[in-house]
């Protein structure tokens, strides 16, 4: 997860500050716009793979993808809860595996 150790803080600075300043809103959306192609790419590319899970549509699919890739997520895990980016970057496979894919024989 080399992408979020770079850039979760700025992010999430940028996303809290726009709470209260207007001039970062346009910056607050057009992350929150580029977190929803990136999940949206990485649902396709795992639909080319397995089918959703049953009852889940592309729409849930990228909502879920994109809560977890919440800046947020990657920082309370990391520096709240002192996992490793290798750690997190296997909880994110696992977690979408589980929750987007139904689940393998065995």
């Amino acid at each position: 997860m080399p992408a979020a150790e770079r850039s979760d803080a700025l992010v999430l600075t940028a996303l809290e500050g726009a709470r209260g300043d207007d001039r970062l809103a346009p910056l607050a959306e057009q992350l929150r716009a580029q977190r929803a192609v990136t999940a949206a790419w990485i649902v396709d590319g795992l639909t080319d793979r397995a089918p959703l899970r049953a009852g889940l549509d592309r729409t849930e699919a990228i909502d879920i993808v994109w809560l977890l890739m919440d800046p947020a997520v990657y920082d309370r895990l990391t520096t709240a809860r002192h996992w490793s980016p290798d750690r997190f970057g296997r909880f994110f496979a696992d977690g979408l595996a589980r929750l987007l894919t139904e689940p393998g024989p065995g």
